[in-house]
């Protein structure tokens, strides 16, 4: 191995990225990669382990910060903040997520409960579990089009309502029930009995679009499915 190389990452690219990433660097040029990760120096070669990798970052982390008595799990505003200084210019909601994706806590607001800021994983913890959840093959060998014309959908769409050229789901602006899907189905098809194959593409986009929506609206318990008025 050669002088380490040091690898320049963005301020929010979560920490098991950064060592894929990193790792992929070293397997390349047969070097140690080393970066920078909210200021602990992290040193990655072919055969780190991730998991082994993560767990030397929180137990940097805790060094850094004295821990809440076990029995108070609620963070004080100033806490808060202090966090936020490690994630600058971060929302709050994506700080948390990018805390829950490399497994630490979730920060607390004051009358905040852990339960409703740590929802269950979004990939099950079983290896057997794990092991059916082959993203890679279901998105590049069964609708890889239709995969890149949904997230292309969704980035005009946010450009349009938001202003901004950002992936941020706005789940509140509108709420699919299911009607929008039947329409865009049959507009879609009018569309093609009319010749028109760019508009029955973009139909059948924002139904796909709309499908997506309502499971994950489903397997969250968000609105239309939280129990109240729809």
């Amino acid at each position: 191995m050669t002088e380490p190389i040091q690898m320049g990452i963005p301020h929010n690219m979560p920490l098991r990225l950064a060592h894929y990433r990193a790792q992929e660097l070293s397997k390349k040029t047969l070097s140690p990669v080393e970066f920078d990760f909210n200021g602990w120096k992290a040193h990655v070669t072919p055969s780190t382990d991730v998991e082994a990798f993560v767990g030397e970052y929180h137990a940097f982390k805790r060094m850094q910060h004295t821990p809440k008595p076990q029995e108070d799990r609620t963070l004080t505003d100033d806490d808060i903040d202090e966090i936020l200084g490690v994630f600058p210019d971060s929302p709050l909601d994506t700080m948390r997520a990018t805390m829950v994706f490399d497994g630490g806590p979730p920060p607390l607001r004051k009358g905040e409960s852990l339960e409703v800021l740590s929802p269950d994983p979004l990939l099950p913890q079983d290896d057997a579990d794990r092991a059916q959840c082959r993203l890679w093959d279901y998105y590049m060998n069964y609708f890889p089009h239709a995969q890149v014309a949904k997230t292309r959908h969704s980035y005009a769409s946010n450009i349009k309502h938001a202003g901004e050229e950002g992936m941020v789901w706005a789940k509140e602006k509108s709420v699919g029930d299911g009607n929008q899907i039947m329409r865009h189905l049959m507009d879609g098809f009018d569309a093609l009995q009319r010749g028109d194959r760019k508009e029955a593409e973009y139909h059948f986009t924002c139904l796909a679009w709309r499908g997506d929506e309502l499971l994950e609206r489903l397997l969250t318990g968000a609105a239309p499915f939280d129990g109240g008025e729809s």
